[in-house]
């Protein structure tokens, strides 16, 4: 019986420890309905390039979402209904993103087995998302500052989560299976 090298196994136990402590918190169906959705139209576009993605799919459920919502004549209600509709996508990208994380990191992981040179390459897309979160919350509280106190700024950072949010997933997704 061969046994794999203590280094290996070490990793594995980290790869896998990572994966537990990680796991996303289970989603509604209405979100995992979302998510589906948004994931099969990365899925498809991804082939395109992540720009082809990013314009055929976002927006893909806040858009009709806007559109089914109450007309112009009551602003307030129309702005908390656009927020909603915004927030309902974000929640979809983030459970497809939450989904994706743990392909992502183990082809890093992967990577990083296989190759001496690569051996940061996880800790480094660690480090990535915790910087790309930090600007996250620095640029749409930006978007949102800039409408000052007016009501609108809701609408305003909640598009930009979104946007924000999406883009990074599909950067993210479009880098899974790179380790080939």
């Amino acid at each position: 019986m061969t046994r794999a090298p203590l280094p290996l196994l070490s990793l594995f136990a980290l790869v896998l420890g990572t994966l537990v402590l990680s796991a996303p918190a289970p989603a509604a169906a209405d979100e995992l309905d979302d998510a589906r959705f948004l994931r099969q139209c990365v899925e498809t576009q991804l082939k395109a390039g992540t720009a082809k993605a990013e314009s055929a799919c976002l927006g893909l459920i806040a858009l009709p979402c806007t559109d089914a919502g109450p007309s112009g004549e009551d602003a307030a209600a129309q702005e908390q209904h656009e927020t909603a509709c915004l927030t309902r996508e974000y929640d979809a990208w983030q459970v497809a993103m939450d989904e994706w994380w743990p392909d992502l990191l183990a082809a890093a992981v992967t990577l990083d087995a296989r190759d001496d040179r690569q051996s940061a390459s996880a800790d480094a897309l660690r480090q990535a998302q915790r910087s790309w979160e930090s600007f996250a919350t620095a640029e749409c509280g930006y978007a949102a500052a800039l409408w000052g106190r007016s009501s609108y700024r809701d609408v305003s950072r909640a598009d930009c989560e979104m946007r924000t949010l999406a883009r990074r997933a599909i950067q993210l997704r479009a880098q899974i299976g790179l380790d080939s």
